[in-house]
């Protein structure tokens, strides 16, 4: 079993690698069910676990089942060296005489967080999107399911996660593209935005936002770093961007590489990420002087991500 330093499981991949438990196997500790999304997202369902299994001083497990069928994305943090043990939660397993009997069917062909809830394993769901205080009155056994989009969800134990982070990052970076010693990161979102399922929810941060941001906010570094997905749509509308340096994300080999790189910055124009989230989170943890501007309104759809973007940020609107 690989280990950290300090003695904690290491979450490592490959997801079909990870061995298949009952929620009966897990009940020493807690469990993430990790139920999709990107890099991102998937740090932010880690996050809540790492808290919750400091707090109650018990192992963390993280369930891969849902990206063993997930086309859309894979699975992405098995390569931080991240505390945990990977699991995939399959209820319910034969009997021990080998035999498979009707409810034991039925729940196989079933998505794996209805599975926990006919197996009357605890689950935690947040409330609503807002964070769920209730977390913290969860005991070992129970498995969390959600998007747990906020720092608060971790803020007991935020500088250790970013210890972890720091390190894993710096390692990231050696494997990519080199890197101007002072710059600016601006991370340009559009991808999967574009859909028009994503794009009501999520909305696009505009031309005029990014713009905005550059000229009105004092001391970011002159030197910018362009992170985006789609880098053939941004001509003509950002050529205030023209002399930025493109980080090629087929160089940066991955998510994590590129995630890591954009956190290496001394400043940072936003998307409404989660992946651009946790390159300013770490950013600020590591020199809280570093200046960050975000976008409002986070999401489209109305949620105003109050829990979610820290307090010395700079909000712009996104839809200038």
């Amino acid at each position: 079993m690989n280990t950290a330093a300090g003695g904690d499981p290491v979450v490592v991949g490959p997801v079909s690698a990870a061995p298949h438990v009952s929620p009966h196997d897990i009940a020493d500790g807690i469990c993430v069910h990790q139920i999709g999304g990107g890099l991102g997202n998937q740090l932010f369902e880690y996050a809540a676990g790492f808290a919750q299994s400091r707090r109650l001083g018990c192992p963390l497990y993280i369930d891969v089942s849902a990206f063993c069928s997930y086309a859309q994305r894979s699975f992405e943090i098995d390569t931080l060296g991240l505390p945990g043990t990977l699991v995939n939660l399959d209820y319910p397993r034969q009997a021990a005489d080998g035999s498979v009997g009707l409810r034991h069917r039925v729940a196989a062909a079933m998505p794996p967080l209805a599975r926990l809830r006919i197996s009357r394993s605890p689950v935690f769901r947040p409330a609503s999107r807002e964070v769920d205080p209730s977390i913290d009155a969860i005991t070992p056994g129970t498995t969390l399911s959600g998007y747990f989009q906020s720092p608060r969800y971790f803020a007991d134990h935020a500088d250790e996660l970013f210890g972890i982070l720091d390190s894993a990052f710096a390692r990231a970076r050696r494997d990519g593209p080199a890197l101007p010693s002072d710059f600016l990161a601006v991370h340009i979102r559009r991808g999967d935005y574009l859909q028009a399922r994503n794009r009501g929810i999520h909305g696009l941060a505009r031309p005029g936002y990014f713009r905005a941001a550059l000229q009105r906010v004092a001391g970011l570094p002159s030197t910018q770093v362009l992170f985006t997905d789609s880098p053939e749509l941004l001509a003509p509308d950002f050529d205030f961007l023209a002399d930025a340096e493109i980080y090629d994300p087929e160089l940066a080999m991955g998510p994590v590489t590129t995630l890591a790189a954009m956190a290496a910055g001394h400043g940072m124009v936003m998307s409404n990420s989660s992946f651009s989230w946790w390159a300013a989170w770490v950013m600020s943890r590591r020199d809280p002087s570093c200046p960050v501007v975000a976008p409002r309104p986070w999401h489209d759809a109305g949620h105003a991500a109050t829990d979610l973007l820290l307090p010395q940020w700079l909000t712009l609107d996104k839809r200038l």
